[in-house]
């Protein structure tokens, strides 16, 4: 090497070093991992309003999905309005006993079974109430959230940091910020050849927590590993950005994987089809004005077990109003059920299905 590809290798190199480190660090000094995490939570919090179509679904090895469905959401800060549609079948009374015998736990419905349909929910969450509405239904409640909702109404800004998907998580949680009990020093890493923090840190319930973060500006979590007290359950969590948007602070597919003492029991994968950041939103966002109740539609509020009234298309009048006749589109089901795991459970509202099984592919 002569003199001045030296001059010029080393001139390279103390650009790179003021780049990548700031005045008061070392190259070998590591941020703080605390700061790391605040960083990933204000990075999210950034995300002021958006618009998102993810595709949830739970992966077989086979290549089949269980539980296929589409989620729109729409979200100003905590408040958020989210569209669900769900693959399911219609299995006749006669042929339910059988269907039932034939699918195993955790299986999807063996193909040729029922009439596919589907099943359209509408939920609304400010942040302190949840209400959900399902299409075709006469009623929509506002419901307890303390065990979690049926249908997805996460925050969509935690795509990629938590591996519940529950209305209840909030990034602070997730991030486990308020609960740190011991924390290590970031040593490097590299994922997909981007290099990333490999943040340690062991929470109040002697949990540990790993997370792969990007630095700044975007802090981007590429991966989050839990791992509970007594080391039997462990829950990875692998994210993929965009390649076409490299400022995208969220995700472009998640994979969650349950482990039980190192066997596989469940993957979870979660795609953003489309997203807009920024976009403007109903001014009802995360309101019973956003679901896009027909009037008449009956308001109940199962947390005290009482009828609300009816509403008149602004809001809720204690005066009967008639029913508006229901438009449901193709493919629906006949009638109001309600999603519950793999067998959807029926609702009482309709007697038009009424003996009538509804499984989730």
């Amino acid at each position: 090497m002569n003199p001045t590809q030296f001059q010029a290798l080393a001139t390279s190199a103390l650009v790179a070093f003021f780049v990548t480190c700031p005045p008061n660090a070392t190259a070998d000094e590591p941020p703080d991992p605390t700061a790391l995490l605040r960083g990933v939570e204000q990075s999210r919090l950034g995300l002021k309003t958006g618009k998102l179509v993810v595709e949830m679904g739970l992966p077989l090895p086979n290549g089949r999905t269980v539980n296929p469905t589409r989620v729109t959401f729409e979200f100003q800060g905590e408040k958020r309005t989210v569209f669900q549609i769900s693959d399911a079948r219609v299995v006749a009374p006669a042929d339910r006993a059988k269907a039932e015998a034939e699918t195993k736990p955790g299986e999807p419905v063996p193909k040729g079974v029922g009439t596919p349909v589907k099943i359209q929910d509408r939920s609304a969450w400010d942040g302190t109430q949840y209400c959900r509405y399902t299409v075709g239904s006469v009623e929509c409640d506002y419901r307890k959230t303390e065990g979690g909702t049926v249908e997805y109404v996460y925050d969509p800004r935690l795509l990629g940091i938590d591996h519940d998907y529950s209305i209840n998580s909030t990034l602070r949680g997730s991030l486990r910020l308020d609960v740190i009990k011991s924390i290590e020093k970031p040593t490097k890493d590299t994922i997909n050849g981007v290099s990333v923090w490999h943040v340690i840190l062991a929470d109040t319930f002697d949990s540990r927590w790993d997370y792969w973060i990007e630095d700044s500006p975007l802090f981007r979590v590429h991966r989050v590993m839990y791992t509970q007290k007594n080391g039997g359950c462990t829950v990875a969590t692998e994210s993929s950005f965009p390649a076409d948007n490299p400022k995208a602070v969220l995700p472009k597919e998640v994979i969650t994987q349950a482990f039980d003492r190192g066997k596989l029991r469940i993957s979870r994968k979660a795609t953003i089809v489309e997203m807009e950041i920024g976009a403007k939103v109903d001014p009802n966002v995360g309101t019973l004005a956003s679901l896009k109740l027909p009037v008449g539609t009956i308001i109940n509020d199962t947390r005290i077990h009482k009828k609300l009234g009816y509403w008149n298309g602004k809001g809720i009048s204690v005066e009967f109003i008639p029913r508006e006749p229901i438009v449901v589109a193709e493919g629906a089901p006949p009638g109001p059920c309600v999603p519950v795991g793999r067998i959807v459970g029926l609702s009482s509202l309709g007697a038009a299905v009424v003996g009538v099984g509804i499984f989730l592919l």
